[in-house]
């Protein structure tokens, strides 16, 4: 009997002491080495960039919350907020974290997260993909007062007494009301939010305040009526769908308005300029704000298209310009691009909240709608006492700028010290009213020529 050769089972795989191991196990093992390489990699990575930055990592957009004080103490030790402080720092230090950030987000977006966050700055998305920021969302849905009438009309008059004190120094005083997205454009909000305001709706302190300032002669401009009154012709070009603040198109209807009651005010005569066309362009800058607070790399719906007026105006020469000081939020930012647009003024200030001062640049030529500007910090007015004197009196125009719903933050704060200053600079002679002072340029001019 012939004995049958023994077979040896290998699940179809090669005899390992075979003369085709070597060529059948490298390719399998040179993979896994390089899958374990590369996640080495990815873990050392971070703390590479973090200590030796590589690559230059783009910063987040937005608002971060302060990073807590560090106390090297026991007690900071034994309760905790010492460790809690490191550890935020090391968090925000940690490399390659922007990118992560984004990709979190990214996520979370095409999973239909109703929001983004950054640490204390939150994104809400809304109907078509419009953004509205929450510091506006809650009083839209609580328009409680939070003011009587008795606080408004002292506010008001004391904006009164800026207004006449200034007036006797030479100084044009002018209140601008800054709208709420959410107050213009509640159709796209989430429906539980519009169903909260109808829940709450009343009449808030912005309805009083306008009518208080009539009563008692505050020159103002009314910015949320006319958005409201522009709405049915510019529908959705007074803001952006991916930004907070109103647009430069608005915002230039909105300071031409300015100008007239300055004018009317003043007996000055500077130029308003006249919107003689649009052009459409990606929004740009503070048209996109809120979509560059996603940090997402394309933000809900991407980046929209927005209208750009084109701007004719014949501006004054530089010298005769008036002097402008700014007060206010970050609307004042697109105020004074409005400004630098059509050329209305020099020496430009900006009181950033009543906290920061900043200054702006004195360009003789106009810019375009949204284009950047350099700014100038001065100092902290938490730290230092600002120069009261060429605040308030070397200046033609002070422009105090209110959001409708922050009327309990009473102007910042910057009445009481701009009246005590005043006080103070009673003995320093009153300067010649604008007419004359810009008619002694123009004769010197003239003179030169």
């Amino acid at each position: 009997m012939i004995n049958a050769p023994t077979l040896h089972a290998s699940d179809g795989q090669a005899d390992p002491g075979g003369p085709d191991a070597a060529t059948a196990v490298g390719p399998a093992a040179r993979r896994r080495r390089w899958l374990r390489a590369g996640f080495v990699a990815l873990l050392v990575l971070p703390a590479v960039q973090m200590v030796l930055p590589v690559v230059k990592d783009p910063k987040l957009e937005g608002v971060e919350s302060p990073l807590p004080p560090l106390s090297w103490s026991v007690a900071a030790w034994s309760d905790g907020s010492l460790a809690a402080a490191l550890d935020v720092r090391v968090r925000r230090a940690i490399g390659f974290r922007p990118v992560s950030v984004r990709l979190v987000n990214q996520a979370r977006l095409a999973w239909h997260d109703p929001r983004c966050t950054l640490d204390n700055g939150e994104v809400f998305i809304g109907k078509q993909n419009w953004l509205f920021g929450r510091p506006y969302l809650d009083p839209y849905t609580n328009p409680a007062r939070r003011l009587t009438d008795e606080d408004l009309r002292g506010f008001v008059r004391e904006l009164r007494s800026l207004q006449d004190r200034l007036a006797d120094r030479g100084t044009t005083f002018v209140l601008a009301i800054s709208p709420s997205k959410c107050e213009l454009y509640p159709e796209y909000l989430p429906d539980d939010v519009v169903e909260a305001r109808r829940r709450n709706d009343c009449r808030r302190d912005y309805d009083v305040f306008v009518e208080l300032l009539a009563e008692e002669g505050v020159r103002f401009v009314d910015g949320p009526a006319i958005f409201r009154r522009l709405k049915p012709t510019h529908g959705e070009h007074l803001f952006s769908r991916t930004g907070v603040h109103w647009s430069y198109h608005g915002c230039l209807l909105v300071w031409r308005e300015l100008l007239a009651a300055v004018n009317a005010a003043s007996g000055l005569d500077i130029p308003i300029p006249e919107i003689i066309a649009v052009t459409h362009d990606r929004a740009r800058h503070a048209d996109h704000d809120l979509g560059k607070m996603v940090n997402a790399f394309v933000p809900p719906g991407g980046r929209p298209v927005m209208t750009y007026p084109v701007v004719r105006v014949d501006p004054l020469p530089p010298e005769q310009r008036p002097g402008f000081l700014f007060v206010g939020s970050s609307f004042c930012w697109t105020l004074m691009d409005a400004l630098y647009v059509s050329g209305s003024g020099r020496d430009v200030d900006l009181f950033y909240y009543n906290r920061t001062h900043y200054r702006g640049p004195d360009g003789a030529a106009p810019l375009e709608p949204g284009e950047r500007f350099p700014r100038h910090r001065v100092c902290s007015l938490e730290a230092e006492t600002p120069d009261w004197r060429r605040a308030l009196l070397e200046k033609d125009v002070v422009v105090l700028e209110m959001l409708e719903f922050m009327l309990p933050q009473k102007g910042w704060g910057f009445c009481g010290p701009a009246l005590s200053a005043l006080d103070q600079l009673a003995d320093v002679p009153a300067r010649r009213p604008p007419l004359a002072r810009i008619a002694e340029v123009r004769d010197d001019a003239a003179s030169v020529r």
